[in-house]
């Protein structure tokens, strides 16, 4: 894709999911700015996370070393999705 500019980076983020497998982090800038523009994000359980998604009702966490818990999570956001649904199911 090579480098786009910061305005098509928040274009993309409105349209996505955000899938943030990194449990090494200190601070996660991403997921604040997908937090922002009030997107789905799919983040590791870890402190850091909790720290910027907590009050965030459009995240679901999963074990960094679980990939079944990664792929259920998915599953969950796909689905949701493919039905078209607007209800609060990220719990």
């Amino acid at each position: 894709m090579g480098k786009i500019d910061r305005e098509t980076v928040f274009d993309y983020y409105t349209k996505s999911v955000l899938i943030f497998p990194s449990y090494i982090e200190t601070f996660g800038l991403p997921l604040l700015e997908v937090k922002l523009h009030k997107a789905p994000i799919i983040a590791c359980d870890m402190p850091f996370a909790h720290e910027i998604l907590d009050d965030y009702d459009k995240v679901l966490f999963f074990d960094p070393f679980n990939s079944e818990e990664l792929y259920e999570s998915m599953l969950k956001i796909l689905t949701l999705e493919e039905k078209n649904l607007d209800k609060k199911v990220f719990e």
